[in-house]
């Protein structure tokens, strides 16, 4: 307890408090240091010199280059494209050629072995033989992607235009292209001519069309869907038609795999699937079907007959049934001339009407003077090249 009871220094004591009181009095001083000298002390260490610099550049750049605006949202028109072009023009085609077919007929007779046995595809033969001729584009390789042609219009009031030719036949689409895909336009082959409208919607590998023509009260509407997986591509179609009010729907699909094209048709229960083959030099389709229940199948070949008119001829095999038979390709040139020959007629027709039941005037029942008539032509048997 002695070191305790030590003598007290005034002097000390007196000492101790003024170097408290200087201590406090510094601490007091440094609290009114400007803000701004603390900043700058704190910044302009060595050791974050660099960060600071740093930062100030990229603030600079912000500032006085601030770079493309972000892209808007886009409510522009949609662009169509080469690719969505050869598509539309597959459309167009389509479409045309189902308002053609019901003014058109084969620009020769059917002629068969004559026998009192028919099959049933013979039965549906002139419709197949439109829908054949219309379909078999799609068994060569890229047929519309070689054959259309694209343009961007201007001092037009179409955007777009795109023209397919086909056999002598130009097929023409001209459209406006609207928001998310919309289209509105019109399309023409040989003197018909189509209001059309519709959408399109993509990504990556697949395409979706909605289709819509129009010629009078005729109506057509095409869903059209097209996939593309490698080596691989599948297009559908499902088509329905209000063609002189007779409606219709049918379904198709063409598939390639293997660099091979098929083409698959179905009509209400009937179903057909063509393909395409060379077979001792020469390109033939062959034709599985089941038509009415009865199953068979059909080699088609391109010809000419005596006239030199284009022809195709089937030799058909139907449930031990062989059948040869040779019908006229369609022509819209020819179908197009007898329909203007008929307004012709008509017209004269309508002004000698006041004649008709003069004196020594009988009208004529005899069915081969008619100009409309269509009839088949039976022959007697005679096998046809196939």
């Amino acid at each position: 307890m002695a070191k305790f009871n030590r003598p007290i220094d005034p002097e000390e004591i007196k000492a101790s408090k003024q170097r408290t009181m200087a201590f406090v009095m510094d601490e007091i001083d440094k609290e009114r240091i400007p803000l701004y000298k603390h900043i700058f002390h704190a910044l302009f260490q060595p050791k974050r010199l660099a960060l600071v610099a740093s930062a100030i550049v990229i603030a600079l750049i912000i500032l006085f280059n601030p770079g493309t605006d972000s892209p808007p949202i886009d409510t522009e028109d949609y662009q169509i494209s080469t690719t969505t072009s050869d598509q539309l023009a597959e459309l167009s085609y389509i479409s045309s050629h189902l308002v053609a077919m019901d003014m058109t007929v084969s620009n020769t007779d059917i002629l068969f072995l004559a026998n009192t046995t028919t099959t049933a595809l013979e039965d549906n033969m002139h419709e197949f033989n439109q829908y054949f001729d219309m379909l078999r584009v799609y068994l060569d390789d890229a047929p519309f992607e070689d054959a259309t042609t694209f343009n961007v219009l201007s001092d037009s009031e179409y955007q777009y235009e795109i023209i397919f030719e086909q056999e002598n036949l130009t097929y023409t689409l001209r459209l406006n292209a609207g928001e998310d895909g919309a289209f509105t336009g019109i399309m023409t082959l040989d003197g018909i001519t189509l209001d059309v409208t519709g959408s399109i919607e993509e990504s990556n590998t697949e395409t979706k069309f909605e289709f819509d023509a129009t010629n009078g009260t005729d109506t057509i509407s095409i869903e059209y869907e097209t996939e593309v997986d490698n080596n691989e591509s599948e297009k559908s179609f499902v088509i329905e038609t209000n063609i002189n009010n007779v409606v219709s729907e049918k379904d198709i699909t063409v598939e390639k795999e293997s660099d091979e094209w098929t083409v698959k048709m179905t009509d209400n229960d009937d179903t057909y699937e063509l393909k395409k083959e060379l077979e001792d030099g020469i390109w033939q389709y062959k034709l599985e079907y089941e038509v009415g229940h009865k199953e068979g199948e059909a080699r088609i070949t391109e010809t000419t007959d005596i006239n030199g008119n284009a022809v195709y001829q089937y030799h058909i095999s139907e449930e031990g049934i062989e059948r040869d038979v040779e019908v006229g390709k369609p022509d819209f040139d020819k179908e197009r001339e007898k329909d203007s020959d008929n307004e012709t007629d008509d017209d004269t027709s309508s002004e000698q009407s006041d004649n008709d039941d003069s004196p020594g005037h009988e009208p004529d029942d005899n069915p081969s003077n008619r100009q409309d008539q269509s009839y088949d032509k039976v022959t007697e048997p005679t096998q046809l090249t196939v």
